[in-house]
């Protein structure tokens, strides 16, 4: 036979416990000890110590009522002239039927050891001692209450967390399978099991009690109650899919949602006639999707813990900071705070959609403080740093290739999402503005307009994919981190990039190496590569008013190049 043996784990409540029996044992010492002092302050610190402030202070009513119940009923039968067992059964009897027909929820156990002690006794005093005994058990009660309220208070919030980052993967798992072009179907036993381990989790958090952080908690409560609503909207609309005998055909709207959630799709069907079957498949797979974006956002939207150690400022302007440091919870993380709320929804919306898809991860979002939590890369190399063209070429294509999240309108936005023409129309209207930078400004509308016109797709673009936004991580691999989440074509990100190519190789002038760079990417990424030359005069022209609004020296060497780019 073989043994399994389980690692051995001591808990914090459990070293709280011990510390609540070694303090009311060392009170109740202070005043004359004895066994059955020490015992009754033992059971009332045990008994406190739950794992909620409600279960905590059942457990107290169980204990006060049970010695007042125990100590009446013994003082009582002690008159009686019958032996003391038989007085000792018809204490049992009456106190478990007073508990059963008032429908105490407690245990009948304590009011039995106050009877037999009372009853069996004969030289005891028996209101001294129940109330003694009250008063012994009272002292451990308030002390386990104390320590268990105030001393790392229960807080199951993580793992509630962690079933949530869970869940989400496996309705990915589960909608590949369904469309993976056979016949099999999964179940959905798996994600009921976890929604309803999840519901319970919930239940405890409910019933807890942080006096150091109601507001906060009381917050993080309703983001999770929230939560498990729709995660089970979200499980009846899989169980509906997975019922459904032979499944439709997709839509190219929903190829191209399961497309920005990562899941590959075997179902190569095309949908030439829509037929019921197509719309009922379509409708549960729309809403499971949208369900599960909700249900991402809105775990990303937990108050954001204060317990970030080491935290060292490394950037700051009027309105915004930016600090790393360590979270119990997360590890290395940064930690923004921006007044610019749409700028830093628009940030942690492209984050939250890519989920650490060749980009740093983010882990809370809290609108109200203008807090967002991210990872922090390590070790962080910056793609500034390789000194070779092709090596940053091919993690910048790597990067690009993978990160453009098509926009799919399927709820109003929380806040507006700004277009790159957006931003172009900003800069021709800034005042004042040196009549030559407005006609620069003009050129710059006119071209966005005429590529916006000419690439149709739209899709969530980082906005500032430049070679300090490129870290790499400890694998060799490049993420993306600051992103913008700017909407426009896939190709207007691609200049950003060109722009910090300027002086990155000695050998050659600005206009050569940049004319390089240019033939190099649209070859990889099949663009026109006048059209990538016009974009990357618009960039500059855009970098440079930015410069000019925020009172820095404009570029000169880059505009040089950017109008030798479209002559």
């Amino acid at each position: 036979m073989r043994l399994k043996y389980k690692k051995i784990h001591i808990g914090r409540r459990t070293l709280k416990t011990a510390i609540a029996v070694i303090v009311s044992m060392l009170i109740v010492t202070s005043y004359g000890a004895t066994t059955s002092k020490m015992i009754f302050a033992m059971l009332g610190a045990m008994n406190a110590m739950e794992t909620t402030f409600k279960k905590s202070i059942e457990a107290c009513l169980t204990q006060i009522v049970g010695m007042l119940l125990g100590a009446i009923t013994g003082v009582l039968l002690l008159n009686l002239p019958i032996n003391h067992f038989v007085c000792v059964g018809i204490g049992i009897v009456c106190v478990i039927t007073i508990y059963n027909v008032l429908q105490i929820p407690f245990s009948p156990v304590l009011p039995g050891l106050i009877i037999v002690t009372v009853c069996t006794t004969p030289d005891i005093q028996p209101f001294a001692y129940a109330l003694g005994r009250l008063w012994d058990t009272a002292i451990g009660l308030g002390v386990s209450m104390v320590i268990n309220v105030l001393v790392l208070p229960y807080d199951n919030s993580l793992k509630i967390r962690n079933s949530i980052e869970y869940l989400k993967e496996e309705v990915i798992i589960f909608l590949e399978d369904m469309f993976d072009g056979d016949k099999l179907y999964p179940d959905t036993k798996k994600l009921t099991k976890i929604i309803t381990e999840m519901a319970g989790s919930l239940g405890i958090l409910s019933e807890q009690w942080f006096p150091l952080r109601r507001k906060q908690n009381a917050r993080r409560l309703a983001v999770l109650l929230e939560y498990e609503g729709k995660s089970r909207q979200l499980l009846a609309h899989m169980e509906m899919l997975s019922g459904i005998k032979a499944l439709g055909r997709l839509t190219e709207e929903n190829r191209e949602r399961l497309k920005a959630c990562g899941a590959k799709i075997q179902d190569k069907r095309v949908m030439d006639e829509v037929l019921e079957m197509d719309v009922i498949t379509n409708y549960h797979l729309k809403e499971i999707l949208i369900l599960r974006q909700e249900l991402m956002e809105e775990l990303m939207q937990f108050p954001i813990r204060r317990a970030i150690k080491n935290r060292t400022l490394i950037y700051e302007n009027q309105t915004k900071c930016v600090y790393t440091g360590e979270s119990n919870e997360f590890g290395p993380v940064v930690l923004k705070t921006d007044q610019n709320i749409t700028q830093l929804y628009s940030e942690y919306h492209m984050l939250a959609k890519l989920n650490g898809n060749h980009s740093c991860k983010v882990y809370a979002f809290d609108a109200d403080k203008g807090q967002l939590l991210e990872e922090r890369i390590l070790p962080g190399h910056k793609l500034r740093e390789e000194a070779s063209l092709e090596k940053r070429l091919d993690a910048f294509v790597e990067v690009f290739q993978s990160i453009h999240i098509p926009v799919v309108a399927d709820k109003p936005a929380k806040y507006t999402i700004p277009t790159y023409l957006d931003w172009l129309e900003d800069i021709c209207q800034y005042n004042p503005l040196p009549k030559e930078w407005r006609a620069y400004a003009k050129k710059a509308q006119e071209i966005g307009a005429e590529l916006f016109e000419k690439y149709p797709d739209r899709v969530l673009l980082h906005g500032d994919l430049h070679h300090d936004n490129l870290l790499q991580k400890q694998d060799g691999s490049y993420v993306f981190i600051d992103p913008k989440g700017v909407i426009g074509p896939e190709i207007f990100d691609l200049p950003r990039f060109i722009l910090n190519e300027l002086d990155m190789d000695p050998e050659k002038t600005d206009e050569e190496h940049i004319d390089h760079v240019i033939q190099e990417l649209s070859g990889r990424l099949d663009y026109p590569p006048e059209d990538v030359q016009k974009l990357f005069y618009m960039e500059a022209v855009l970098a440079n008013v930015w410069s000019i609004e925020d009172n820095e020296e404009v570029n000169t060497k880059m505009m040089e190049v950017a109008k030798a780019m479209i002559e």
